[in-house]
């Protein structure tokens, strides 16, 4: 549940090449790294819509984490163990370094893409008047070799190598899914907020990990939050590349508020429920796991079919609020991309 903030990797097969090594005139140009998921169910615009531009995180990571929780759900067991067997698969395709780099060669210097999709988003509010909500938005992506552009916002890099990548970060938050959509919650008022920050992206093989810092700036939600992302990513035939994502987001009080909980000059004091302020609610934040898959496939030269799923796991801190009804919120989303 926030907005699509956002997460260029070499994680796409090399075309096929002539015996001189160098791609053959008929050859499609190698696939772009283009990513879906935002790992963060709301973060720009619900799961995944954006093309995502750096890495997102390894299973294995929230494995270690999670048992921090009170209570774990059958739902996260069964969660943790399909990523590690999804993580597993995708280790056993990985390529090898020396493919990996011989694709990082052919990436191209510009890269611009345009296409359109559709979304379906559960609803996870209280008195939801739909279970799902559904829509199209419009996908683009342009990346060069200083600057990304795309629904996640803007992406600027400070410095880079094959294996590390530093940047400076503009994201837009809104949700796909809101209160206004809600019976008894409709008067709330969420804005689109514009938040700044860095991220720092580091490779370790067929691994991928992102470490995030947004902070808003728009006066909207006036909250901050910290991202850590892992994917696993391989590409079993030239035309197909899978993900594995997992990631682990930390939203401080006012963050939280704004996206889970009710102000006092909202609904009153008697029915709010301010995190770090109303008794019971946590004071240090939140902290939200989520997992998420990635598929994309290539058809001819230029156009590429994009399908990804994600979920986000809440705690009791987060289903105490009045707001939130359910434990999760998981999303969908196919579309299709043309690179010009």
């Amino acid at each position: 549940m926030r907005s699509a903030s956002t997460r260029a990797r070499p994680s796409t097969p090399p075309s096929r090449s002539t015996r001189a090594g160098r791609p053959a005139p008929s050859d499609p140009p190698p696939d772009p790294a283009i990513h879906v998921l935002t790992g963060r169910i709301g973060r720009l615009a619900a799961p995944g819509l954006p093309v995502r531009t750096t890495p997102a995180a390894a299973p294995a990571r929230v494995v270690t984490v999670l048992p921090t929780f009170r209570k774990r759900t059958v739902m996260i067991d069964r969660l943790c163990g399909a990523a590690l067997l999804a993580g597993c698969l995708l280790v056993a395709f990985a390529p090898s370094a020396r493919a990996q780099a011989a694709r990082a060669e052919e990436q191209p210097e510009r890269l611009f893409l345009l296409g359109a999709g559709a979304y379906a988003a559960s609803n996870p509010y209280e008195s939801a008047k739909d279970k799902t909500g559904t829509g199209m938005l419009p996908l683009f992506f342009y990346q060069d070799s200083r600057l990304t552009a795309d629904l996640n916002g803007l992406a600027v890099k400070a410095y880079g190598t094959d294996r590390f990548t530093l940047e400076g970060r503009i994201a837009p938050r809104f949700q796909l899914v809101d209160p206004k959509e809600t019976r008894n919650f409709a008067f709330l008022e969420r804005d689109v907020g514009v938040d700044v920050g860095g991220r720092a992206s580091a490779a370790f093989g067929p691994a991928m990990v992102s470490l995030e810092y947004l902070a808003d700036v728009s006066g909207e939600t006036k909250g901050q939050e910290v991202n850590l992302d892992v994917t696993l990513a391989a590409a079993p035939t030239e035309r197909l590349t899978l993900e594995a994502m997992a990631g682990l987001s930390w939203k401080d009080k006012k963050l939280a508020t704004w996206l889970y909980g009710l102000k006092a000059d909202e609904v009153g004091a008697a029915r709010a429920y301010e995190f770090g302020r109303t008794r019971g609610a946590p004071s240090g934040g939140v902290v939200v796991p989520s997992l998420g898959a990635q598929a994309r496939y290539r058809i001819g030269e230029r156009a590429y079919v994009i399908a990804a799923a994600e979920v986000e796991l809440f705690d009791d801190g987060i289903t105490k609020s009045p707001l939130v009804a359910k434990k999760s919120a998981a999303a969908g989303f196919v579309g299709l991309v043309r690179r010009f």
